[in-house]
């Protein structure tokens, strides 16, 4: 099943969207389970429970991070095939009528 191309835009800036709302609750997340930890006692439980939030949570905000910069080379990447695609066109056209008017 393959996407139009409007189609696959539309998927890669919700996919964006949502990796930047990710990014930013993670980052509070981290924030927040991190000021936790500060306040409770070194041999808590619940201190060692708000350090792993908080390294899973900023693993989170790093994932999405990486997420957006995919999508961007993605969109680069198009972007150039697309500007690839107009310089050859115009070749390949002269060729198929050069081709249609030999025969």
């Amino acid at each position: 099943m393959w996407m139009h191309s409007g189609e696959a835009e539309t998927v890669a800036e919700e996919v964006e969207a949502v990796a930047s709302v990710v990014e930013k609750v993670a980052t509070v997340a981290e924030k927040v389970s991190e000021d936790v930890a500060e306040m409770l006692p070194e041999d808590a439980n619940l201190k060692k429970v708000a350090m792993l939030v908080e390294h899973a949570s900023e693993q989170v905000a790093h994932d999405a991070q990486l997420a957006q910069q995919f999508i961007h080379k993605v969109e680069k990447v198009k972007n150039d095939l697309d500007d690839l695609e107009t310089f050859v066109e115009p070749v390949i056209d002269k060729i198929v009528k050069k081709e249609a008017e030999q025969n």
